[in-house]
């Protein structure tokens, strides 16, 4: 009679434990490197003109604010007060 093969899955090595240890180190290094993308500090903050035509607007009561409330209180990007043509 033969004997049975000494790896019974021929190319894999490493017990079972080892693989999920392994997966488990590979997974935590993937969503340690996800996570440290959302520790970057905005460019701008929340009050400064972003241009000199904000600037411009601003020092004659012009300013239009960057997000308006919808009619369901969600905030959307104010485009068309940005954009019309002031006189």
């Amino acid at each position: 009679m033969p004997s049975p093969p000494s790896n019974p899955l021929p190319g894999r090595t490493g017990t079972p434990s080892g693989r999920i240890r392994r997966l488990a180190l590979a997974l935590g290094l993937a969503a340690c490197c996800l996570s440290a993308g959302g520790c970057v500090k905005s460019i701008f903050r929340a009050g400064d003109p972003r241009t000199q035509y904000d600037r411009y607007d601003a020092s004659r009561n012009q300013f239009e604010p960057d997000y308006v409330p919808d009619e369901y209180g969600r905030l959307e990007p104010n485009l068309r007060g940005r954009l019309l043509v002031k006189y």
